[in-house]
């Protein structure tokens, strides 16, 4: 992410370029539970740790920044998924929390099976 200030409003550095990174990864380590509620609908609910590393950087003129954090906390979800033969359509809900905060993500999948 870059930006160039033409020194209006509140910026203070006409013309200088302000440059932000982002950057993080995570692994998850959790239960997933399901309940067949139908032949063909079966609800699910996982939970587990969540396991990330983020880095923040920032720089404008002869000033810069950098933050480096990680951690180890819960996370959650629930959903459901539709079958037919060997194909489900899946839709649900996680929760991660991350340091003071929670990122959450609603998601649609396709599941494919092998055999039954």
């Amino acid at each position: 992410l870059s930006a160039v200030s033409d020194g209006t409003g509140s910026t203070w550095f006409a013309g200088d370029t302000a440059v932000a990174s982002v950057e993080g990864y995570g692994f998850l380590l959790g239960l997933k539970a399901m309940a067949p509620v139908s032949e063909s609908f079966t609800l699910f609910a996982k939970a587990g740790l969540n396991m990330w590393d983020a880095e923040i950087s920032a720089s404008v003129v002869s000033v810069s920044l950098s933050e480096d954090d990680d951690g180890t906390d819960a996370y959650f979800g629930f959903g459901a998924t539709y079958n037919m033969n060997n194909i489900g359509i899946n839709a649900g809900f996680n929760r991660y929390d991350v340091a003071d905060g929670d990122i959450d993500a609603f998601t649609i999948g396709v599941d494919f099976s092998l055999g039954k």
